[in-house]
Order: C-alpha cells, then structure tokens, then sequence
C-alpha cells in the first residue's frame, strides 16, 4: 500500500526558491547602489551558478509533477544533478569572508535605511537570513530524500 509520497514532492520544489535578494537589484538598477557590485561579489560569491543550478533542478522536477503518479520517480533527477551539488562548496568555502563583508555592509547607516523595509516586508533580520540558504540548501535536500524513501515502499522505483 502507497504511503504518503506526494505531500513530500511539493517541499522538495519550494526548496528550489531562488537565493536572490533586493541587494542584485539596488547594485545593477539604482544610480547611488546601498551596495556596490564588489561587496556582492564577495558576499554571495557563486550565487548566481547555483540559482542557474536551482532552476535546472527545479524545471526537471516540475516536468516530474506534471506527469505525476504513484511510480513517478525523482532520485533519478537527483542522481543526474549530483556532480553539480560540487558548486555548493565554492559559496560554503567563502562563507566566512561573505559574513565579515556583511559585517562591513550592516553597520552602514545608509544600508540600515535601505534594509528595514525589506527586512519588515519579508521579516527576516539580516542578509545572513539570505546568506546561510544555500548553506542549508544540501543538507536540506538530503533529510527531505530521507523521509521520501522512509515514505516510498519497497519496490518502487525510487527506493
């Protein structure tokens, strides 16, 4: 008898959410950026792979969804993308600069005032709460694969 697979897939896609803040925008867009284009640089380092990583992903599994049933599979998605997941290390191994370069970015008044009402908007507490995602990002995937197996019976293509 199936067990309850298909509220899992829906987790596995939110997960995909872009890492993108405000702060691209301001730097490319605004004549006087809060925060120039080297201190992203620095702060989210390899973002913009792993977002193009994310959307890879995340179209692969909606194609998936679109076909879904009780034998649909996604490991082989997973299994395809895995060599890519190497990309993570490049932003985790920058971590701790990106954290003292937003250290640097925080205490500026005038990003405070730029700050505020997205930190209000999205209530989040600093460019860490943005920063640590695609930290969590693998290690997120790995419980949600978890429970999916311990939710896939044993002779399903998946297990």
């Amino acid at each position: 008898m199936p067990r309850p697979r298909q509220g899992l897939y829906p987790r596995l896609v939110w997960r995909l959410s872009a890492e993108r803040t405000p702060l691209k925008w301001n730097a490319e867009n605004s004549p006087e950026p809060t925060v120039s284009k080297e201190d992203l640089a620095v702060v989210f380092s390899n973002i913009e792979q792993i977002h193009g990583l994310s959307t890879e992903l995340l179209a692969k599994l909606k194609e998936k969804e679109a076909s879904w049933d009780s034998n649909q599979t996604v490991a082989d998605v997973f299994m395809h993308f895995m060599p890519f997941f190497k990309m993570y290390t490049v932003f985790i191994n920058n971590f701790d600069n990106a954290n003292q370069k937003v250290g640097e970015i925080e205490s500026r008044k005038r990003f405070k005032q730029f700050w505020e009402p997205i930190r209000m908007l999205h209530n989040v507490g600093t460019i860490g709460s943005f920063l640590i995602m695609p930290v969590q990002r693998i290690p997120r995937y790995v419980l949600l694969l978890r429970e999916l197996i311990k939710n896939t019976w044993p002779d399903h293509p998946d297990f």
